[in-house]
């Protein structure tokens, strides 16, 4: 089957389907329902884990109101996960596959933090200032008993974490 990276040629890492989502204030599941496919669908078109069909490219787009080069080319407006550090990528790897787990997909606020935090460090702001801020709102937003037994162990991960780096030194514990 045809799909729109053989038709334009273009990097996967160039999606803006989340982009123009958010522009046009869409959840995933709202734009899912509109062009109608499982918001998994799109959570997985947004990752570059899923090559659409044109068909659903041509349905993205009117739905997003844009066109297909720009839902799948950037052309330098938004940065590319290129310019990320190795360490900022791996935390940001490390980010999105616990954003994808359905306990988070499921809890809006958990999503809305997960979403933030990785638009922060995609924008190239420190790993500690991401990790210390998603610390203190996992912590503010929810108890212990609230959250998955992975997502307490990786609050204490990015507690330790943006305590070591706040005295300067840094730890390579996301994995690549």
């Amino acid at each position: 089957m045809l799909n729109i990276y053989d038709i334009l040629e273009k990097d996967r890492s160039m999606n803006q389907v989340k982009y123009y989502r958010k522009q046009k204030g869409l959840s995933q599941k709202a734009l899912a329902n509109e062009i109608g496919v499982a918001r998994q669908t799109i959570n997985l078109i947004e990752k570059n884990k899923y090559n659409p069909s044109l068909d659903l490219c041509m349905k993205l787009a009117n739905a997003l109101g844009t066109d297909l080069n720009s839902l799948f080319w950037s052309g330098g407006k938004i940065m590319s996960e290129k310019k990320l550090s190795n360490d900022s990528l791996a935390f940001k790897n490390e980010l999105e596959e616990l954003a994808s787990k359905q306990e988070v997909l499921d809890n809006k606020k958990l999503t809305e933090l997960f979403d933030q935090a990785i638009d922060r460090i995609t924008n190239n702001e420190s790993i500690q200032s991401v990790a210390s801020n998603l610390y203190h709102q996992l912590q503010a937003n929810f108890s212990e008993n609230d959250l998955p037994s992975y997502l307490v162990s990786f609050q204490l991960e990015i507690a330790k974490y943006a305590q070591i780096a706040s005295s300067g030194i840094t730890m390579r514990i996301f994995k690549k």
